[in-house]
């Protein structure tokens, strides 16, 4: 099974999503969200394409869904509040469903250079282009999501792309009580 999953790693894929997420520029979680080129919101909408592109091929078993999360930071996030989305694919295990594994990363980033919890301010369009945090985490469960895709499993796994990581682990902390309440 171990080996079956590895021979569908595609090591230019990982580095395509890599370079997809540097070149929005910022990732952090209060920049553009609806329509522009650039921030978490060109992001995001990347991620769910690559993975509607997956699911396609998964035989309709691959679930592509946001998951919109109201977020709080008083020293990450200006006037303190903003709304985000985790991009979540889900693939339902055969014997034991409730039972979840979650492979993630996060899409946001920070400049960090601006930051009130460092003497600055917040700066939500600076470049950040936070390839190695975390946009190649995000790559390796995107890539996960393709190389496991077409398999069966007992239980449910789900490839996470988490947002607002960089303002306290916001993203992957609402989901796991989501998932706890489930």
């Amino acid at each position: 099974l171990v080996a079956k999953a590895l021979q569908g790693v595609e090591r230019n894929s990982i580095e395509r999503t890599i370079r997809a997420l540097v070149a929005c520029k910022t990732r952090h979680s209060a920049s553009e969200s609806e329509s522009g080129p650039t921030g978490i919101g060109a992001a995001r909408r990347w991620l769910i394409s690559e993975l509607t592109s997956i699911a396609a091929k998964s035989g309709g078993r691959l679930a592509i869904r946001e998951e919109w999360v109201d977020l709080e930071s008083k020293t990450r996030l200006p006037g303190g509040k903003a709304r985000g989305a985790n991009v979540i694919a889900r693939l339902p295990g055969t014997l034991d469903p409730n039972r979840v594994i979650v492979v993630s990363g996060h899409y946001d980033s920070i400049n960090s250079k601006y930051d009130i919890s460092r003497g600055g301010e917040i700066d939500i369009s600076g470049d950040a282009p936070g390839a190695d945090d975390d946009a190649s985490g995000t790559a390796v469960a995107v890539e996960c999501a393709r190389a496991l895709s077409g398999m069966q499993f007992p239980m449910t796994i789900e490839f996470c792309a988490f947002t607002a990581e960089e303002q306290g682990l916001l993203g992957s902390r609402a989901h796991a009580k989501a998932l706890k309440a489930a």
